[in-house]
């Protein structure tokens, strides 16, 4: 603030002559109680300068971004940093209505609509310029409720307002096709099939191709060579016809038959009844060859041997070829081989290898000396005997049997 006295200024008015006085501040004087601005400080006053007072400085807030360029001082507001407690109550309100209303992205159920006082059964319909209103399906921007009706070909789906079809398996007939499809299926119609037999009226211009081939037409031996059947002496089991179709009769075995029928086959390979027999086996007398086994007891069951001649005596039935002799008893000797001898008419048939039975066995099987036969012609009719030679030291044995095993003679 400047301080100037009145008086200095009218004592300059006193001293002027005439006219006016035009005064600077340098031409005031000072006083104790007078501050005079000099040239030096009103030029930094008019200059602004941190000479004139304290430096400005800048402080920047959440909100603010203050910039301090020399004494000039801009501000901007700092992104995102501006919450609802720094609007006012008109733009929350707005803030609060966007956030309850449907955003890009979110998907509503029909639960979320609020039906308010709507009719069961009415639809939410548009006017195109942002409003909605519940209306009657059958007016305002609604239409009837869709439903499907499936055909004979035609099988339909509504799933909500989505509709499906499927075409029915096996339902298309000829007259849903195109013309192009048809005569192909014509011609499919016509076409030979696997399986099918044809004849020759069938077959396109047959007649004409075989018309100067009457033998082929006729199916006669011209067709190939003839067949024949080559003499056979008279036999007449096979034939043959005109027609080259052969037919098999019953053979007759005395007039269509020659030579022998192999044993092999079937036959006796000889044509006589001597030879016969000789090729089957069968001796002169026309007997039965197999093999024959003659089985006799030499004691009873339970009571114990005893050595001795003739314990067993029988005739031959039959002449034979003896081949083999066994014996078994009911109860095995022990401590010592059971012996037994055979004889024919009274004299051995056996070497001096018996019979035995060895200590602890019920056969002659597996006796440890195989028995020998010297006489192996057995005749019709022929008295024999057994002899028990050696019995069981500490058991005897019991149940003797003897067998002659050979061939009819």
């Amino acid at each position: 603030m400047v301080f100037i006295s009145l008086t200095s200024i009218y004592d300059k008015i006193r001293e002027s002559e005439v006219g006016v006085v035009v005064l600077d501040m340098d031409d005031f004087a000072e006083t104790a109680t007078n501050k005079i601005l000099t040239s030096a400080e009103r030029a930094e006053i008019a200059a602004n300068t941190a000479a004139s007072h304290d430096a400005v400085t800048v402080t920047d807030s959440s909100e603010i971004d203050f910039t301090l360029t020399g004494q000039d001082i801009t501000a901007s507001l700092i992104a995102s940093s501006i919450d609802e407690s720094k609007l006012d109550a008109s733009t929350n309100a707005s803030l609060d209505l966007a956030d309850s209303a449907s955003q890009p992205g979110h998907t509503h159920t029909a639960s979320d609509i609020d039906a308010e006082a709507s009719t069961d059964g009415y639809v939410l319909t548009s006017d195109g310029a942002g409003n909605a209103a519940w209306e009657a399906s059958t007016g305002g921007g609604g239409h009837d409720p869709v439903t499907v009706t499936d055909s004979a070909e035609i099988d339909f789906t509504l799933t909500g307002q989505d509709i499906t079809a499927s075409l029915i398996a096996s339902s298309i007939d000829e007259t849903k096709l195109d013309a192009s499809t048809n005569a192909s299926l014509d011609l499919a119609d016509s076409a030979s099939q696997p399986g099918h037999t044809h004849t020759a009226s069938d077959v396109t211009d047959f007649d004409t191709e075989v018309s100067n081939n009457t033998d082929v037409a006729a199916n006669t031996a011209d067709r190939h060579d003839a067949v024949s059947i080559a003499a056979s002496g008279g036999r007449d089991y096979v034939t043959i016809s005109g027609t080259q179709q052969l037919t098999l009769h019953t053979v007759d075995l005395t007039a269509d038959v020659s030579g022998d029928l192999p044993v092999a086959d079937g036959g006796t390979g000889a044509s006589d009844a001597a030879t016969a027999r000789t090729n089957l086996g069968v001796d002169a007398a026309g007997t039965d060859n197999s093999v024959e086994v003659i089985s006799i007891a030499v004691s009873d069951e339970t009571t114990d041997l005893t050595t001795g001649t003739a314990k067993a005596t029988f005739r031959m039935p039959f002449a034979m070829t003896l081949t083999d002799v066994r014996a078994s008893v009911t109860t095995a000797p022990t401590g010592s081989t059971l012996i037994a001898d055979i004889n024919e008419s009274g004299s051995t048939i056996m070497t001096t290898n018996k019979l035995s039975i060895d200590a602890t066995e019920k056969t002659s099987t597996t006796a440890a000396t195989a028995p020998g036969i010297t006489d192996s012609a057995l005749a019709d009719d022929a008295e024999i005997t057994v002899d028990i030679d050696q019995i069981g030291s500490t058991v005897a044995g019991a149940g003797l049997k003897i067998y002659l095993i050979g061939t009819r003679t």
